[in-house]
């Protein structure tokens, strides 16, 4: 039975959910963790000092690691783990749906059965919230950290006033520290998100840490906004380089373009898709003849479903498809449709006319929208307005008293007209941003932070150096980090 069949992947979800049991029962009698073994999964919580031996599920003693904080389905450590076999990867994530996709992943990848499962050769996976990672990994063991798309804490983002900051709900104080006394001195923590909010969040959170834990290692602004290719990062949502993907697969510099299909509903399409993804990183090893034979063999089966004459015909409709999307879209920006729904990228436009009962305008908008557009230009909706009024919001007259789900609030906003032609104005804007967004690609902040030595000379020297000064001060003073 192949790794990869149907059969493989419900034995291992049924392995998996006996482990889950087991846990869950471990957890009811105050046990602090429950280990998994083969393949090396470590379930833990955040409660007392308590944690396994270290040999039980760690590599060998005294090598170095690297984690994968937020590891979703552990693509970016495998990608690593696979292309540099001499590194030791931990997936950590505290999510049974996304543990169990990094262990069926890794699996794949390094072709292991479940009916025979063996330690994974350089990769554990960690279900477990982060900040107990100081309970589980031994001090100055960990030689780099990856944060990817840290997700934002949803009662602030719920919340919060449309000019402050996002927080994460990861990178914080507890975090920062518990993570810190795993790591060696001068080791990376590396981060990536998209959102410019929450990195002024993150950056600001590491500078005020007393005493300082990490430096950061970019001049000012102290981030960036492109990724290395080395990164080896897929982008969020976007059509980049990624180790597996089930519609387009990319490899390196190499891609292999999957035609559109219901390739869910069929199982001979994926399970030979998958079969190539596996085979592509295979190729990489000393095959056989036969062996090279049966992987070009299988690349051809993604082929079988469709004729030449077909795809000219799915291109086709593609293009169309695509000329009536851009159609819709000119006609929003030209104000001519009323549809309050999204059309292609653009947002929703603005109505204007008929006024409402009470002589007032309205104005169709979205939560985010909202939050942006409206918030900006009346402060006394100091953490915004309920949910249940985002969809459809009445914009009074001025000082007008408005009773907004049985609380009254005084809008004091200014005319109707000027409010929509601001909003107008920025929803232009925002429309030219997203034309050039999709020219130069996504948006991306990346932060790399040092680890400090827990000894520094004196305390000025460590100040200067968590300012961001650090390289300066330490050619001045001579101190090799």
């Amino acid at each position: 039975m192949s790794v990869h069949s149907a059969n493989a992947f419900t034995a291992l979800q049924r392995l998996f959910n006996q482990q889950l049991r087991q846990w869950y029962l471990h957890r009811a009698e105050m046990t602090q963790f429950y280990l998994w073994d083969p393949p090396g999964l470590l379930f833990g919580r955040d409660g007392s000092g308590m944690a396994p031996a270290l040999e039980q599920w760690y590599f060998r003693e005294g090598e170095e690691c690297y984690l994968d904080i937020g590891c979703g389905d552990a693509e970016f450590a495998l990608h690593h783990a696979l292309h540099n076999p001499d590194q030791n990867w931990i997936a950590i994530d505290n999510d049974y749906r996304r543990v169990f996709n990094a262990l069926h992943k890794c699996c794949r990848a390094f072709q292991v059965h479940p009916d025979a499962l063996v330690r994974f050769p350089n990769v554990r996976i960690l279900c477990a919230d982060a900040f107990c990672l100081h309970r589980l990994i031994p001090e100055k063991l960990v030689r780099a950290a990856y944060v990817n798309y840290p997700s934002t804490d949803k009662e602030t983002e719920r919340t919060r006033h449309p000019l402050r900051t996002l927080q994460s709900r990861l990178i914080r104080t507890k975090f920062l520290k518990s993570l810190a006394a795993t790591m060696m001195d001068n080791a990376e923590l590396h981060i990536v998100t998209d959102s410019e909010f929450l990195t002024y969040d993150v950056l600001s959170t590491i500078r005020r840490q007393s005493p300082p834990l990490f430096y950061s290692c970019l001049p000012y602004p102290h981030y960036a906004t492109q990724l290395d290719p080395s990164y080896g990062l897929p982008i969020k949502g976007r059509d980049t380089k990624q180790f597996f993907n089930a519609n387009t697969f990319r490899y390196r510099d190499r891609r292999i373009a999957i035609h559109e299909t219901d390739r869910s509903a069929d199982e001979k399409v994926r399970e030979a898709d998958e079969r190539i993804a596996d085979g592509d990183r295979l190729q990489e090893l000393n095959l056989t003849d036969e062996e090279a034979a049966e992987l070009a063999r299988l690349r051809r089966v993604t082929m079988w479903d469709y004729t030449e004459e077909e795809l000219k015909a799915k291109e086709a409709a593609k293009q169309k498809r695509l000329k009536e999307q851009e159609d819709e879209a000119a006609a929003n920006r030209d104000g001519t449709t009323t549809d309050s729904k999204e059309k292609g990228f653009y947002l929703p436009q603005l109505i204007a006319a008929p006024p409402l009962p009470n002589d007032s305008s309205r104005i169709l908008l979205h939560q985010h929208q909202f939050m942006r557009y409206y918030g900006s230009y009346h402060d006394g909706f100091a953490a915004g307005p309920p949910p249940s009024i985002f969809d459809s919001l009445k914009v009074v007259r001025a000082h007008e008293m408005e009773r907004v789900d049985g609380a009254k609030r005084d809008l004091a906003l200014p005319s109707v007209e000027e409010v929509a032609k601001r909003l107008q104005a920025r929803i232009e804007c925002d429309i030219d941003e997203e034309e050039a967004m999709q020219e130069e690609g996504p948006k991306v902040f990346y932060m790399k932070f040092g680890r400090l030595p827990d000894v520094l000379p004196n305390a000025g020297l460590r100040k200067a150096v968590v300012s961001g000064g650090h390289r300066d001060v330490m050619r001045r003073q001579q101190i090799d980090m």
